[in-house]
């Protein structure tokens, strides 16, 4: 599932650049922009694996038995 996710998400920033400079609308990223959106999917890709496995909690296993 991860790869298809990742396929998805390479693709449609290939389609979204492409889209982009056909229209010759060029956006220039600051560097501030570029960190903040890679927070954003960092955010969210911790936070789908913190709820996707509930033993995970700030980095420890819980044992299934407790």
């Amino acid at each position: 599932m991860l790869d298809n996710l990742i396929l998805v998400s390479v693709l449609g920033g290939v389609v979204g650049i492409g889209v982009g400079f056909y229209y010759k609308k060029v956006f220039v990223l600051t560097l501030d922009k570029i960190s903040e959106i890679f927070y954003k999917i960092f955010f969210v890709h911790n936070f789908f694996k913190l709820i996707s496995d509930p033993r995970q909690y700030r980095g420890q296993q819980i044992p299934l038995n407790s």
